[in-house]
């Protein structure tokens, strides 16, 4: 692999000139046909995937004029009335008197401005002079080649589409990600390193991304970078959540009592095949896309989504309540910005909370049919892994068309804990306590609370406390830890069985005060 690599980085390139990598140059070979022969030719792909690089090089190869971003701001700010599309126009007309192609860099960018009905005097009059300049070149016989960043279905590259022929630059190879670093590092600094690894590992990074992670290294002394070194300079600068983890509560699976099956099966169906990509590979494995975690309140699901955070970190993007905002319009984007960056960083997990709750929200109608097609679009291969896992508390809440329609595949239940379990997480929470404070046995009070969820479980030692640092703030006597547990105990059982009456369900916590006051060895 390494003389592979060190071969493909210097094919055919002069001394240290900088070289297109392998799906930069397939599109640049199209466009130099097509750029000779017909009006209008448009160059379309991402932010940082070469629009700029691929149009420098057909200079270089065929000539032209080269109108950049930097040429076009210059042009709007001699402009006395600083209207851009005559500013365009102008140096179009300007460029054809000298040569018979002109490419533009950017197009995109200075028409999204002239977009903006609020801010921009006079909006959309951009496409009529796209328009005139494109009747200009196949008049007089010359020739554009424009740059662009859209999505396809987007109304003014629509409109462009019909003026000349589309160059797609497709999404990046895992030795185009070799090409790209090797430009920074140097081609015998990256033979050793696992590309296939590292593509895995963030399978949308911009040739911007991938050159800023290299001179990161290059910049901390690293010359032959590790792929676990390039890894993890990846998860440190490069990938985004949505989410700060360091403010999310610090959960590991290891203590979410009671849930080691469903644990297990997280692992195996999500994170097995996303963290380790090259067992995944010789498998054939690929995660789950759509998972269900449903159950009662307060029986584990957020618990598990906060686990999940820091186990993924800058994979992990999350979609709740806050989003739901004035207009219905702006939810909508919050949640497609939310999708577009998961799939950038790939291999990722979208953790919808409450999803139930959002599906009956008629504020953000239609939730459940964009999901569906989201659902649906990352099952291509150039989505990379994400997987969109929801949480509900009924599941008949949940629309009948997205269960039935296969696309969730992982159904997990989190449940209220058995007698063993709520002993384990009453002993668990409890355990920080000092040894005079530790007065109270867990294994009755687990068999006082029978129907108690775990967060039950944890306020009532968390209530405990306080009350405990209310009489030492008040330098009372103080009690045993059993007379606090057993007071916290006694008020959440109250407070659950008023909930249970107000919304007219069953009482679910049944026994009496006597049982619980000598479960705590009051």
């Amino acid at each position: 692999m390494p003389t592979t690599l060190a071969r493909a980085i210097h094919a055919g390139a002069p001394d240290g000139e900088l070289r297109l990598s392998p799906t930069q140059q397939a599109a640049f070979n199209t466009l130099a046909v097509l750029a000779q022969r017909l009006p209008v030719t448009l160059l379309s792909g991402g932010p940082g995937s070469g629009k700029t690089t691929i149009l420098r090089e057909l200079q270089r190869r065929i000539g032209g004029r080269l109108i950049t971003l930097r040429d076009m701001l210059e042009a709007v700010a001699a402009q006395q009335d600083g209207t851009i599309e005559e500013a365009a126009r102008g140096l179009v007309e300007q460029a054809f008197l000298h040569d018979d192609l002109v490419l533009i860099d950017n197009l995109s960018s200075i028409e999204a401005v002239t977009r903006m009905t609020g801010a921009y005097a006079r909006p959309f009059l951009f496409d009529a002079v796209e328009a005139t300049l494109f009747d200009t070149a196949r008049a007089l016989g010359k020739r554009i080649v424009a740059g662009f960043s859209a999505d396809i279905g987007h109304q003014s590259y629509a409109s462009l589409q019909n003026q000349g022929v589309r160059v797609q630059i497709a999404p990046y190879t895992a030795l185009d990600y070799a090409i790209i670093l090797g430009h920074v590092l140097g081609a015998g600094n990256i033979g050793h390193l696992d590309f296939e690894e590292i593509y895995s590992h963030a399978r949308q990074l911009t040739a911007y991304q991938l050159q800023a992670a290299a001179l990161i290294l290059v910049q901390q002394g690293v010359a032959q970078p590790t792929t676990d070194q390039i890894l993890a300079c990846m998860n440190q600068h490069l990938l985004t959540s949505n989410l700060v983890v360091g403010e999310v509560e610090k959960i590991e699976f290891s203590t979410l009592k009671g849930t080691e099956q469903l644990v297990a099966q997280l692992e195996t169906m999500i994170l097995l095949p996303m963290q380790h990509p090259e067992l995944a590979r010789r498998l054939g494995l690929k995660p789950k896309r759509g998972v269900l975690l449903h159950g009662l309140p307060g029986t584990g699901k957020t618990s598990i989504g906060r686990a999940l955070a820091h186990r993924m970190k800058g994979r992990f993007f999350m979609i709740d309540g806050t989003f739901i905002t004035e207009p219905p319009s702006a939810f909508f984007n919050r949640v497609k910005a939310v999708f577009n960056a998961a799939q950038a960083n790939s291999p990722s997990v979208i953790f919808i909370d409450d999803a139930d709750v959002l599906f009956k929200t008629d504020h953000v109608y239609g939730l459940n049919r964009y999901l569906l097609t989201k659902l649906d679009g990352l099952e291509s291969e150039s989505v990379g892994a994400v997987c969109v896992m929801m949480t509900a508390m009924d599941i008949n809440d949940i629309p009948p068309a997205i269960l039935r329609s296969g696309r969730v595949e992982v159904w997990l239940e989190t449940k209220l804990p058995d007698l063993e379990t709520r002993r384990d997480i009453l002993t668990q929470y409890a355990q920080a306590l000092a040894d005079e404070f530790d007065g109270f046995d867990p294994d009755r009070l687990a068999r006082a609370t029978e129907g108690f969820t775990p967060a039950d479980l944890r306020r009532i030692v968390g209530d405990a406390k306080a009350f405990l640092a209310y009489d030492m703030h008040r330098e009372k006597p103080l009690k045993s830890f059993g007379a606090y547990i057993a007071m916290a105990a006694l008020a959440v059982r109250e407070l659950k069985n008023n909930i249970a009456r107000a919304t007219g369900q069953t009482l679910v916590c049944t026994s009496d005060d006597l049982d619980l006051v000598s479960a705590c060895g009051c």
